[in-house]
């Protein structure tokens, strides 16, 4: 055992009126380190640290308690998990701290789990007056308790630390906090009441985190002057109190009601989640998730667990039961149930990023109220009084360019409020800008640059690829309408619309369904309007948030599933309107078309899903140039992947190109980036766009495995 004794040799002699104003270490060794802080108070405050903490930057169990009540303090602290204060290091450390407590004229000893074990086993070393134990342990020992009431015996080492609490560590006056409807806190409890002369106080639905109500300002200092008066029903009484006052309480109830009234479980986790410290909420989080999935309610657990990671994302039992949820829905592959940590990151998105990620279709919806509820401004055409989806249609096929002609703009007034009118699309929305003691020209002015503004902002949201399109009407869409719709994003990244949904027994409120690519069903209570069909219901903000974390986790999952390399030989890419096309286009490409997609300007970059591993790869693709002879005969073509050329050519006619691809560019890669030079892009008489060549489809496939 390393000893190093670090005190003051003049704070040793006697007591200080003025000693050390910041935390110094007096003793540590390899197990153990033992911080001070002198604040000059009558009474001493010892703190022994639960099995999380761990000795680092002067820190120690409640010293934030003891400076708002101006107690000095010393802290032991563990040097590693689960050591619970080995004897021969505690009695090593009293050359130290005996100068130190004789100094004072009280010493309260006060600790929680592994502390409430350490602060009561060695209570009579340290002859505390006071001894205030929380949900501690009796033993860890195995031997000493059955299987189903033994605290982490894997940290028990014989005769070092983790033995039974005896008579021998009495000292003083002795209270232990507990909660009794806890089987494993209550077991631990009455054990070490029925060896120490201690007086149990109850605290129901707290779990194993009663010490939070104690820790709350002026809490323990009132706790301690009930305790010094020795009033029994006053303790009880004001315990009772805090209790009911704290959100301890409410993450009890919601456990205990998880498995048989869940619906009021999740009512206490979203009424009281919120207030929680996140080690309590996380804890409610995974218990009632695991209640949820049980019950057939993966919806909410996903969203729930996305809450957890929110505020922590790298918890990882939020991260490992999210993966069992994205599993259970065929959203991730049991190979691969670990998602990296960027997708983890994603998944625990703030409220306000969150709802960012959805952009509305649909005029004057709940979407855009939910929005606003957590402050961010109404997202797409939520905020529009009037935008027919017949209309937006057609203002997409064109990028809304026609949109910005001053011509097609004007300002109109509705009961006294100003509103941009976009009259050929239809388009309405209040107006942005004060219009008062303006002329005609003025207000005309400031609306032409609103509307370049709003469209700009909707075109930034269409090509966001992470964004979620979501389309709320109050009647069904007819399917040839819904099909028009879909070819007409396919021109933009954001391909992925969300159809919302009145709940149904089967599918309850919160509900996601993933129908092909880049098609979502959400469900939730009151999706269409009041029965006049004038106006939708005030939006349940809880129950949207749930709604929009659950989509973004399918969308996230489907995303992650499209990058990582699955056991396939090939790869299969068909461009134009109705092709199933995998790849993801960046720069360098016009809009899809009837059957292909030109490659436009002097270069074109894609990427497309990883293979298995092969010695060598073909690349083949069918494609045609744009040709103005004798001008332009051809096209010169020259093909990258990965980085580096593999194929230099010229095309003089539609074809199909065949190159041979090395396996170390395309072995072990999730997903392969190919970049097409074409430095003789033309552009036609009818047409602005320099054109290269029209790809009809690509293949990527492998030619000899390897192993």
């Amino acid at each position: 055992m390393n000893v190093e004794l670090a005190f003051p040799p003049d704070l040793r002699r006697h007591r200080r009126t003025v000693g050390p104003a910041e935390p110094v270490v007096v003793f540590e060794t390899d197990e153990i380190e033992i911080i001070y802080v002198d604040r000059g108070s009558d009474d001493l405050l010892l703190t022994f640290s639960p099995l999380q903490m761990i000795a680092g930057d002067l820190r120690f169990f409640a010293d934030g308690m003891a400076s708002r009540a101006g107690l000095s303090a010393l802290g032991i602290v563990n040097k590693d998990y689960g050591n619970y204060f080995p004897a021969a290091h505690m009695d090593a450390a009293m050359e130290v701290l005996q100068p130190i407590l004789d100094s004072y004229a009280e010493r309260i000893g006060f600790g929680h789990s592994m502390g409430a074990y350490g602060v009561l086993k060695y209570a009579c070393l340290l002859n505390l007056d006071y001894t205030i134990g929380i949900s501690p342990a009796y033993s860890i020992n195995p031997a000493d308790l059955p299987e189903q009431f033994r605290w982490f015996p894997q940290y028990y080492r014989d005769g070092i630390a983790g033995d039974r609490i005896t008579p021998a560590c009495a000292s003083g006056r002795m209270w232990l906090i507990h909660d009794p409807l806890y089987a494993i806190d209550r077991t631990h409890a009455e054990l070490t009441a029925g060896v120490l002369p201690l007086t149990l106080v109850r605290m129901p639905y707290t779990r194993h985190f009663a010490y939070r109500h104690c820790l709350r300002a002026g809490v323990f200092e009132a706790f301690l002057t009930l305790c010094r008066a020795g009033d029994a029903r006053a303790i009880d009484t004001f315990v009772e109190q805090q209790r009911r006052a704290g959100a301890v309480r409410a993450h009890g109830i919601a456990i205990a009601l998880a498995d048989r009234h869940l619906p009021w479980a999740m009512a206490i986790y979203h009424r009281h989640g919120p207030e929680m410290q996140t080690a309590q909420f996380a804890d409610m989080t995974f218990r009632l998730a695991r209640a949820a999935i049980d019950q057939g309610h993966t919806a909410w657990a996903l969203a729930a667990l996305q809450n957890v990671l929110a505020r922590d994302p790298t918890m990882d039992a939020a991260r490992q039961l999210i993966s069992e949820v994205l599993i259970s829905g065929d959203l991730l592959s049991p190979e691969r149930p670990v998602l990296p940590d960027r997708v983890y990151q994603e998944l625990g998105l703030p409220d306000a990023d969150l709802v960012r990620r959805f952009v509305s279709l649909t005029a004057d919806c709940p979407l855009g109220r939910v929005q606003q509820a957590v402050g961010v401004p109404p997202q797409g055409v939520s905020f529009f009084v009037c935008a027919p989806l017949a209309q937006q249609v057609r203002a997409m096929r064109d990028r809304y360019e026609d949109l910005f002609d001053p011509a097609h703009i004007e300002m109109t007034e509705d009961n006294g409020t100003p509103y941009v009118w976009i009259k050929d699309y239809e388009f309405a929305y209040p107006a942005d800008f004060g219009v008062a003691g303006l002329d005609h020209a003025a207000q005309h002015a400031l609306a032409c640059d609103s509307v370049a503004t709003v469209i700009g902002d909707l075109l930034d949201a269409l090509d966001d690829s992470n964004r979620i399109l979501v389309l709320q009407q109050p009647e069904p869409l007819p399917a040839d309408e819904l099909i028009d719709l879909r070819i007409t994003l396919a021109r933009f990244p954001a391909t992925v619309l969300m159809l919302i949904r009145d709940s149904q027994p089967a599918y309850p409120s919160g509900t996601v369904l993933a129908l092909g690519d880049g098609l979502l069903v959400g469900y939730i209570d009151h999706a269409t309007p009041d029965n006049d069909g004038a106006a939708w219901r005030d939006p349940e903000v809880t129950a949207w948030l749930l709604l929009l974390r659950t989509a973004h986790a399918v969308h996230v999952a489907r995303l992650h599933a499209r990058h990582t390399p699955q056991e396939r030989a090939r790869i299969d890419v068909v461009f134009g309107l109705t092709g199933l096309n995998i790849g993801e286009v960046g720069d360098g490409w016009s809009g899809p078309e009837d059957g292909f997609r030109w490659a436009i300007d002097d270069r074109s970059i894609m990427t497309i899903p990883g293979l298995n591993n092969a010695d060598s790869y073909v690349l083949e693709m069918d494609v045609h140039p744009c040709i103005m002879p004798p001008t332009v005969p051809s096209q010169s073509l020259r093909i990258w992947v990965g980085g580096e050329i593999i194929c230099t050519t010229s095309v003089a006619y539609r074809q199909k190109i065949r190159c041979a691809v090395p396996g170390r560019l395309v072995n072990g890669q999730a997903m392969i980036e190919l970049a097409f030079d074409h430095p003789d892009a033309i552009a036609p008489q009818t047409d602005d766009r320099r054109l290269a060549l029209a790809f009809y489809n690509l293949s990527l496939l492998a030619e000899e495995r390897q192993g």
